[in-house]
């Protein structure tokens, strides 16, 4: 059953400033680039130029646990770009690193080992191209380096950038030179065949670490379905199974909503201050939510799904008809770059993008609440709000359900407001100040956030009292599971008309359903004293049950193991006698 209440009060009006504050959780770093926030409390935070990979246990305070070698501060962008830890990692220890590697020319996914409070076993699951000019170490930049997990499907998302010169004329209004390819994002972020320019979705495969497989497709990491070229629908050396979206220029971070699997692209624009009559648009930061695999339109477009237009020296499109000064056709874009490795003909339909910023000049509708000044988007995460979860300084309930967003440049955190489509409905500036370069949510309900020039984690933390949530008409009183104690998260939490029952009805008396240690492993052990084990799916349907008696470990099905997460019960004895099997 479910309540709903209609009666909005105090507590799901947006907070007061003054009932936030942030709180150190450990500092220390210098450049620090991106952080992995665990449900322990624990962090891992990385610095760019150094190398250094910190691990923060809470109560025993933060290391550095080893350093990677990279190409330290030969590039601007290039150097420790991303890490995450793996979705089961209290059972296999490892952690993913998007770095540059110390012989520059790729970057690469790299899985470590954590062993005794130190790397160990670096395995590569990934490697795409880093080009450098001899001498001009700024003809490339743009590197990205984000990586966001789907827990529900164990999908890793990392994104790219285009490795492109964004300075000069003929970069600043969409990098299209056919003369010269380090200012040809064609070659890149437009091009079918390469990584640059994307979000990347894939599946990493649990090898052990005494294997060292040769980095691909079906031996370090498997392909989703669902992404936007899939394997065999087109023409063979034409395409990249890996890819979710392209067309980005500066893909900088990637944050992924597991209730609804939507991710959200913040990506740092082109430097143009001005639209110009014959060229096209200023350059905007922007956020793009992909509800599934998309284009983004760069080089082609920028901001609000404005087109460029073709140049004097764009002798490639004007040999097929197109006039100088015409701007691009979205609906019929086509890379006739001689850099160009895939396809000719580009996807039909460009993503639009959630909020998208550069100026109050140019700005629309309510990105124009953004203001002014320097533009370094940093796409954030999606909150919850969880009524179980004990926490004296966890978000309010005004939050559930929305986007966090930064900038970098801007020093400030705001909330996004969507709709059930997805449409923007509203923007509340949350802090002033922070050097913000990554965010993620803590297991206390607070927002960590990484500041750049305080080399700092720190929590934001809600000082508010922690009233009744159920007087908000936007938090849903119902489709709570007793076993599971939490929010069915297969459906739509702002229409209670969607309210339905997680199927963990069975009577049969069991301990509660956790979620299991790593599935992929493909066993389960089954802990003396149970009279058997009940495995069921994220929707909480029951796949999988054996009435062996504890201990004892059971080989899982391959069709279960793929899906990556799965919660285990085990029956248990009842007064009366035995539990038997349904």
């Amino acid at each position: 059953m479910f309540v709903t209440n209609t009666v909005q009060s105090q507590t799901c009006a947006f907070p007061a400033a003054s009932e936030f504050k942030s709180v150190e959780v450990f500092k220390g770093m210098t450049d620090p680039s991106h952080m992995a926030v665990q449900p322990d409390g624990s962090v891992f935070a990385i610095e760019q130029w150094s190398g250094k990979v910190h691990l923060f246990i809470p109560g025993k305070g933060a290391t550095v646990i080893g350093t990677v070698p990279t190409n330290a501060g030969r590039q601007v962008e290039d150097g420790m770009l991303g890490i995450v830890a793996d979705i089961n990692y209290p059972t296999t220890h490892w952690i993913y690193i998007l770095h540059t590697p110390a012989a520059l020319g790729s970057n690469r996914l790299t899985r470590y080992s954590v062993i005794d409070g130190a790397l160990a076993n670096p395995k590569m699951i990934l490697e795409y191209p880093r080009e450098t000019t001899p001498g001009k170490q700024d003809d490339q930049r743009h590197a990205g380096g984000g990586m966001a997990w789907n827990r529900r499907t164990g999908d890793l998302f990392i994104s790219t950038g285009d490795d492109t010169n964004p300075f000069g004329d003929r970069s600043i209004y969409g990098p299209r030179d056919p003369d010269n390819k380090a200012f040809n994002a064609l070659r890149t972020a437009s091009n079918t065949n390469d990584l640059r320019g994307k979000s990347l979705r894939i599946r990493p495969l649990p090898f052990p670490d005494a294997q060292t497989p040769t980095p691909g497709v079906g031996s370090t990491y498997g392909i989703p379905a669902g992404n936007l070229f899939p394997i065999g629908q087109f023409a063979a050396g034409k395409t990249r199974p890996e890819i979710y979206s392209m067309g980005h220029r500066n893909a900088y971070r990637v944050k992924v909503d597991t209730v609804t699997g939507w991710a959200f692209v913040g990506e740092v624009g082109a430097d143009a201050d001005t639209y110009d009559s014959l060229k096209g648009p200023p350059g905007y930061d922007k956020i793009t939510l992909l509800k599934g695999p998309g284009y983004a339109g760069w080089p082609f477009t920028n901001g609000n799904l404005e087109p460029y237009k073709v140049r004097d020296y764009e002798t490639v499109y004007q040999n097929a008809g197109y006039k100088v000064g015409q701007p691009f056709d979205l609906k019929a874009l086509k890379n006739l770059s001689p850099f160009n490795t895939g396809l000719t003909d580009l996807p039909t339909t460009v993503v639009p993008p959630l909020i998208y910023y550069c100026n109050n000049a140019y700005q629309k509708g309510l990105s124009s609440k953004l203001g002014g000044g320097g533009e370094t988007v940093m796409a954030g995460p999606t909150y919850d709000f969880n009524p179980a979860l004990v926490s004296a300084v966890k978000l309010p309930p005004f939050f559930h359900r929305k986007v966090i967003f930064g900038d970098f440049s801007r020093h400030y955190i705001w909330l996004m407001s969507l709709d059930t489509a997805g449409a923007l409905t509203a923007l509340d500036k949350i802090v002033t100040g922070p050097n913000v370069i990554d965010m993620e949510i803590g297991p206390d309900g607070t927002l960590y956030y990484l500041d750049y020039a305080a080399g700092t984690v720190f929590s934001l933390q809600y000082t508010g009292a922690q009233k009744d949530y159920k007087s908000c008409p936007f938090i849903k009183q119902g489709c709570m599971d007793p076993n599971f104690k939490e929010f069915d998260r297969t459906v739509n939490l702002n229409d209670p008309s969607q309210c339905k029952t997680v199927s963990l009805r069975d009577p049969s008396p069991r301990n509660p359903p956790v979620l299991m240690a790593n599935p992929r492993l493909g066993f389960v052990d089954i802990p003396a004293g149970a009279l058997g084990v009940e495995v069921f799916d994220v929707g909480g349907k029951r796949v999988f049950s054996d009435f062996t008696a504890g201990p004892a470990r059971l080989r899982l099905p391959h069709s279960l193991t793929a899906q990556g997460l799965l919660y285990v019960a085990y029956p248990r004895n009842t007064v009366g006698g035995a539990h038997a099997a349904p």
